[in-house]
């Protein structure tokens, strides 16, 4: 009975799409199935698999509510780009929109029931950032997104080089995106109890001339004094806007009309005695001039060895 039902239910949807066949026209009272088989030169099973197939085709075509499934983005450093995909399901001509902290990062829309929406997002500050997708403004997915800082923060290094008024220091960073950067932060020690009073450490951020520290992009200091016997991370509060490129953070002891100056210290991790240093870290000893007592700039010098800094350039402040 379910079979002969398919039948007819198969017939009805041939004649209504194509008409009756030719042999079945102008014909008055009821139409057999013999008939339908013979007009038509089909099968019972050919019949059956038309009506099952357009049955099943009719089912797929159906749609459940929306829903969505996101990766990413991956914890990654201040100015790198991160992926993120969201794969939207029975959300044919939504708009799909991702904010990181409230600002609009991405936007797109879906072109069918099932689709994959690719987005590149900027991490443009540092720390733990808020990244949320909407669709068609309506929330659906929000997480947390670790954003490092650009540098070197393991604190774990013994080892120190000195830095003064004649003694500069300096590292190379890399920056992927632009950025606004409104704090370098280095890790410091002093061994004098007492430091002269009306002296600073400067950290200035420097544009790349050939390999060195070329022109001062802008400039941070702190009192000397803010520097202990105990290492401390120590804070430069800078104004920095930069484009991607490659830039030098430079750090000595001011004002440059000091005689003499007090010492601090950075701590670094060694990366290998055996290995010369490396195009990213640089020092320059100063020459003094005694007939204008002031410093003056000599060349840029790779390190000894080997070693990483503590120090980092971020965009909070």
């Amino acid at each position: 009975m379910k079979k002969i039902l398919l039948l007819i239910a198969a017939a009805m949807l041939i004649f209504g799409c194509v008409g009756a066949p030719a042999g079945l026209q102008n014909t008055t009272g009821n139409v057999s199935i013999s008939q339908v088989l013979n007009a038509t030169g089909a099968s019972v099973s050919q019949m059956l698999n038309t009506s099952g197939q357009m049955a099943a085709n009719a089912t797929q075509s159906q749609c459940s509510a929306p829903s969505y499934s996101v990766s990413g983005p991956e914890n990654t450093v201040l100015s790198a780009s991160a992926s993120m995909n969201v794969t939207a399901t029975c959300a044919a001509n939504d708009t799909i929109s991702v904010y990181v902290d409230g600002v609009p990062a991405g936007q797109s829309v879906v072109a069918g029931d099932n689709a994959t929406l690719d987005f590149n997002l900027v991490a443009a500050m540092d720390g733990t950032d808020n990244v949320t997708v909407d669709s068609d403004g309506a929330e659906v997915y929000s997480a947390s997104w670790t954003v490092s800082p650009i540098g070197y923060t393991t604190a774990a290094g013994q080892d120190y080089d000195p830095i003064s008024v004649s003694n500069w220091k300096a590292v190379a960073f890399e920056v992927d995106n632009p950025i606004t950067v409104k704090m370098v932060t280095a890790y410091l020690m002093t061994q004098e109890s007492m430091l002269l009073a009306n002296s600073s450490i400067v950290a200035d951020i420097d544009s790349d001339s050939n390999g060195n520290p070329g022109s001062v992009v802008a400039t941070g200091s702190v009192p000397i004094s803010s520097v202990t016997m105990t290492p401390n991370w120590i804070g430069f509060p800078v104004d920095a806007k930069l484009q991607p490129g490659r830039y030098w953070v430079v750090f000595h002891v001011g004002p440059p009309s000091l005689l003499v100056s007090d010492d601090v210290n950075i701590l670094y991790v060694t990366v290998s005695q055996t290995t010369p240093g490396d195009a990213d870290h640089k020092q320059m000893d100063l020459a003094r001039d005694d007939q204008t007592d002031s410093w003056n700039a000599t060349s840029w010098e790779p390190l000894a060895y080997e070693r990483d800094y503590a120090f980092t350039v971020s965009a909070s402040g």
